[in-house]
């Protein structure tokens, strides 16, 4: 869903923009990608599924933290 939203975002700005931000939002989008899944795979290895799960639910409620505390 975030993939959609991100693109749709970039396709409503103006095409000399379009080609260069869609290549920066899939590289990043693909980079904290693989950077989850390394994560992931060492959580697992070093604790199990216990670990991997606290880390997998620590990530992103820091980010609604984080939103949370944001001066809008």
């Amino acid at each position: 869903m975030t993939s959609v939203t991100g693109q749709r975002s970039i396709y409503e700005l103006g095409s000399e923009l379009r080609s260069r931000l869609n290549g920066l939002f899939m590289t990043i989008f693909f980079t904290g990608g693989a950077i989850g899944s390394a994560l992931g795979a060492w959580a697992f290895a070093s604790g199990g599924w216990r670990f991997a799960s606290m880390i997998g639910f620590a990530l992103p409620a820091t980010a609604v933290a984080i939103f949370l505390t944001e001066k809008g």
